[in-house]
């Protein structure tokens, strides 16, 4: 989670810089799955690693195109949607790692 935040803030790329807030929040959600908090992580999970990483990507991209610069809008798209796609899998990964609750006979 640390190294996430000190990569985001070192990092020159501003795309780099929001992979690593989003890596960082994924390693939030994680710790608060362990810490036996699911919905905090869930949400965690779902906003602050999907739905702000995602924003961020693309909102950098729509505006370095705007300024001229050589990033195609398109390429944005793609990669806002492998990363929802590498958060989902995430989740998925940390739910089956979660403990069962005791079924009732």
């Amino acid at each position: 989670m640390l190294a996430g935040a000190v990569v985001a803030v070192r990092s020159e790329n501003l795309l780099r810089a929001a992979g690593a807030l989003g890596t960082g929040s994924v390693a939030l959600a994680t710790l608060l799955f362990l810490l036996d908090a699911p919905y905090a992580g869930g949400f965690e999970l779902s906003v602050g690693a999907g739905l702000i990483s995602v924003l961020f990507v693309i909102a950098i991209s729509v505006t370095e195109s705007m300024g001229g610069s050589a990033v195609d809008p398109e390429h944005a798209v793609w990669v806002g949607l492998a990363l929802v796609g590498l958060i989902f899998a995430g989740a998925l990964g940390i739910a089956a790692l979660l403990p069962r609750g005791k079924e009732e006979e």
